[in-house]
């Protein structure tokens, strides 16, 4: 089925979507089940590591539930937030596909990813050939999606500089209906972007002792199309370079009940992704001499986890609840690049392999304790939390004429940019949350006491890829922050809060001991053992009006940031001789910290109830997110800053269907807020979007849409710092494209 008739097929159903009240009589179970679906109240543990409304908080948190990424199709982490002000995913255009987020203008590994609490694997890359990435999670496995902004070391540890996101796989009880012990899911997605088809199924059971599941998902599709239509080879080509993109997914899921108040669990995860990818947009370059004819890659991602956890409730002095979690994670990066090249008239076939591996193991433990006065309730928490990371990376090269005879490298084969690592991070935290005045005040204090260590190994093949540079550096430390926070109900609708958090992260493994030698290039690096750990400090106010009818959330925020490290600088002990080590001539650079980054702006969102007449609900949504950032040491704006961005939807839902239309507006990106000499300003652009959800039955539901409806030609400012000298369009959106899914529940 092309494009076309999927445009066609999925209109059509939003039509009937839209109009199904006046043609389809009620159905009871399904009615039932739409009500339930509204009485399901969004909860967020990310903000309080307690289970708590969101607009019950001092923090800015998006819960995006599975109902949610149903409706809106979301097949990617792209798509999650998709409609998310201030929060941001770069990769469009690019073979290694997409980064990971940007929350309020800080991204990378400064924000904190966990899957079911356990710390996705880093992002690391080096030269053109090794570009490990973030984007290793399979949507359709979630039941959840939170999103915190800001700093939030104390309940989340290093890394939580800029936020956190925190994904929750699908749970067993939840998936059981209509009191039966076991439960059968299936679902079919086709992404008209990309033409991706996935195919999901979900098999479990449950009774008084024991609970099972078995998620499995499968996906195939190509590229992701663009607005461009120059189909040429060379860096002017506007359309995606083709790729053939699969992904597989498994968890299990078991769970023993010793007794109605201990709860025993596993969960195992198996994450595998694979693209190929002709890189059409490299063929015929040329750069010194040298005329690349082709270029092809093979990129894998590979991620498994194993958890083991244990929950207990206590009638104690000391506890009420006690919570344990014993976790491995590892995952594999493998990026192997082949091209066939021209250099001085000599015909070479060219082969780069390059594969990072990090192995996460770690312990979570935390008590809850409530204590009850006639004046207030004290909700404490305790915690520790372990974890080591062993980080590895290696590359390896060849080089041979057409006849297979081998050519001598300029660099010595295998190699690593940086030694084998081990990272140890242990934290003690302890939060009270005190409830006063009847309810109307909240007040939350936090403290967490962090200490890291990093252990260096140089083998082998990092000396030999090494030359002369100095033994690797072991680093260790301390870090002590703090969170205060309140929350005052002004009246049932009006409610107010302040927050002040702290945040840091650890100096990495390959900032601290990054070692690459070019004796060709005249140039290296080394390592800096006296890096310091970045830290924030975030304030926020807000103000919250919730009633039935209208939800307005408004918030202002302010985050600094010390002591940034950057890395691959112009070592400074060498800036008398503009970077140049006297010892060998070798132009140097380093890991070095900056000064201090100033951050702020402010959101606003909510929902208006439009009208309600013969079980048809119709409300208006809206959200509005503008920042401002700025590097104190140079007075320049930073790059990092995404456009402010608005989106405004109405939605409306019936008693067995859901019809939305979602308008975007992005703001022009003007060069008075990029940094100099950088990038060249950016246009703005509108997107809109509709979406229908249909019950066909109880148990089974479509979900269509047909996205960027007027084909609007625009590029992410995400993605603008990865276009280069290549076309622009290429890095663009795709114009107008259908998606649709069906899903049985049984």
């Amino acid at each position: 089925m092309n494009q076309r008739v999927h445009i066609i097929v999925a209109i059509v159903v939003c039509v009937l979507v839209s109009i199904s009240n006046s043609t389809v009589a009620n159905d009871d179970e399904s009615a039932e089940q739409t009500e339930n679906d509204k009485d399901l109240e969004v909860v967020t543990v990310i903000a309080s590591r307690t289970e708590r409304n969101p607009d019950e908080v001092s923090a800015t948190v998006s819960v995006i539930e599975n109902q949610q990424l149903d409706r809106e199709l979301s097949a990617d982490i792209a798509d999650l937030i998709r409609y998310e002000p201030n929060v941001s995913v770069g990769g469009t255009g690019s073979r290694w596909g997409l980064q990971g987020y940007t929350i309020r203008g800080i991204g990378g590994n400064r924000v904190l990813v966990v899957v079911d609490g356990v710390k996705v694997p880093d992002e690391f890359s080096f030269g053109p050939y090794l570009s490990a990435r973030r984007d290793v999670v399979d949507i359709d496995s979630l039941s959840k999606v939170e999103i915190l902004r800001g700093p939030i070391s104390v309940l989340h540890g290093s890394d939580a500089l800029g936020g956190v996101v925190a994904y929750t796989t699908k749970p067993v009880g939840e998936r059981v209906l209509d009191g039966k012990n076991w439960f059968s899911e299936s679902k079919y997605r086709f992404d008209g972007s990309n033409n991706h088809s996935s195919a999901g199924f979900a098999l479990g059971f449950q009774d008084d002792t024991f609970a099972g599941g078995l998620f499995l998902n499968s996906e195939r599709g190509i590229e992701t199309q663009t607005a461009g239509s120059l189909d040429v080879h060379g860096p002017q080509r506007e359309q995606p370079d083709p790729s053939d993109i699969s992904s597989d997914n498994i968890v299990v899921k078991l769970t023993v009940q010793a007794n109605p108040l201990h709860f025993f669990s596993l969960s195992i995860e198996d994450f595998n992704h694979e693209v190929d990818t002709q890189i059409l947009s490299d063929y015929g370059s040329s750069s010194f001499g040298t005329t690349i004819h082709s270029r092809d890659g093979i990129d894998t991602r590979d991620r498994q986890r194993v958890a083991v956890s244990y929950k207990g409730q206590f009638d104690s002095t000391f506890a009420d609840v006690m919570t344990l979690t014993l976790f491995n994670q590892s995952a594999v990066t493998e990026q192997l690049t082949m091209e066939r090249r021209q250099s001085f008239g000599t015909q070479l076939n060219r082969t780069r392999r390059s594969v990072f591996e990090q192995s996460i193991n770690g312990t979570l433990f935390q008590i809850d304790k409530e204590i009850n006065s006639s004046n207030l309730t004290q909700h404490f928490i305790v915690g520790w939390d372990s974890q080591t990371i062993d980080s590895e990376e290696i590359r390896w090269g060849l080089t041979a004429m057409l006849d297979g005879k081998p050519v001598r490298e300029f660099f010595p084969y295998p190699t690593r940019d940086f030694p084998l690592s081990t990272t140890s991070h242990g934290a003690v935290f302890l939060q009270d949350e005190i409830t006063l005045l009847d309810g109307k005040l909240l007040v939350s204090a936090g403290i967490r006491h962090h200490w890291y260590e990093v252990v260096a190994k140089a083998d082998e093949v990092y000396e030999r890829g090494n030359p002369g540079q100095p033994a690797p550096s072991n680093i260790e430390d301390s870090k002590t922050t703090t969170k205060f926070g309140s929350m005052f109900n002004i009246s049932r609708e009006v409610s107010v809060y302040a927050s002040l958090a702290q945040g840091f992260r650890a100096p990495p493994y390959n900032s601290v001991n990054v070692g690459f030698t070019n004796p060709i290039g005249g140039y290296k690096t080394i390592s800096n053992p006296e890096l310091r750990s970045e830290t924030s400090d975030g304030f926020e106010i807000g103000l919250r009006y919730l009633s039935p009818r209208v939800n307005l959330r408004f918030v202002a925020f302010l985050n600094e940031y010390e002591d940034f490290i950057e890395d691959l600088a112009i070592a400074p002990q060498y800036s008398r001789t503009f970077g140049i080590d006297p010892s060998d001539g070798f132009l140097t650079f380093q890991s070095i910290n900056r000064s201090e980054v100033h951050i702020s702006g402010w959101e606003v969102s909510g929902d208006i109830e439009l009208l309600l007449l013969d079980g048809i609900d119709t409300r208006a949504r809206f959200a509005y997110g503008t920042t401002h950032g700025e590097a104190r040491e140079t007075g320049q704006p930073l790059n990092s800053i995404d456009p402010a961005k608005l989106v405004v939807g109405i939605d409306i839902t019936g008693i067995k269907w859901n019809a939305s239309i979602v308008i975007t507006h992005v703001q022009d990106k003007q060069l008075e807020d990029i940094a100099e000499d950088t990038f060249p300003p950016l246009d703005g652009h509108t997107v809109v979007d509709i979406m229908g959800e249909y019950q066909i039955r109880r148990h089974v539901k479509i979900n269509t849409g047909v996205f960027n409806v007027f084909s609007k030609a625009y590029i992410r400012w995400a993605d603008v710092a990865a276009i280069g000298s290549d076309a622009p369009l290429r890095f663009s959106q795709p114009g107008r494209h259908a998606a649709v899914s069906v899903s049985i529940q049984l």
